[in-house]
């Protein structure tokens, strides 16, 4: 029920479940974004309540990802259930206390899954020029049919890719 899924670029995670133990290691890479240009990366936490027997291996993703930015990258927070609060923004890639503070501060709300107004809170962290900008969902199958069978939600992150801003989702469960 740990396993994790994902797509395979511009994020790549490996995560092995063996007696008990998890090892996850984790690589941001720009291949699709301009390398020569920070990034703004926002993690957008699903924390409904099917999210809370997978808190351990959340955590364990995000500080994963941060700890393999670039110098010049920054992270956001940002939580959601049916409702959407940001916990942090543009958290500098070096900050490691500040990132533990907001982690620290990711927790279960329950409640149904909000669609589009977290992806437009998200996406308009990522909206600074000169600045890469990459939106990283960290849900479970609950989530997946929210976001893919929506229209208005696919249109919205069609129009961001258009434009450079990069969503990745990463999926915890069997079910994803």
């Amino acid at each position: 029920d740990n396993a994790v899924k994902m797509t395979k670029l511009p994020i790549e995670i490996a995560a092995a479940l063996t007696h008990g133990r998890l090892c996850i290691s984790a690589t941001v890479t720009k291949t699709s974004l301009d390398a020569q240009r920070p990034t703004d990366h926002v993690f957008v936490v699903d924390v409904s309540g099917s999210m809370s027997c997978r808190w351990t291996l959340v955590q364990l993703s995000m500080a994963a990802l941060f700890n393999s930015l670039s110098a010049s990258d920054t992270v956001s927070v940002v939580i959601f259930s049916d409702v959407c609060q940001v916990i942090d923004e543009y958290i500098p890639s070096g900050d490691t206390e500040r990132f533990i503070a907001a982690l620290s501060a990711v927790y279960a709300l329950g409640g149904y899954v909000a669609r589009l107004p977290v992806l437009q809170t998200a996406y308009s962290i990522v909206d600074r020029e000169s600045r890469n900008g990459m939106v990283t969902l960290f849900t479970d199958g609950a989530m997946k049919s929210a976001f893919t069978t929506n229209r208005v939600c696919n249109s919205f992150i069609s129009e961001q890719a258009c434009v450079g801003k990069i969503l990745n989702v990463l999926s915890y469960g069997s079910d994803s």
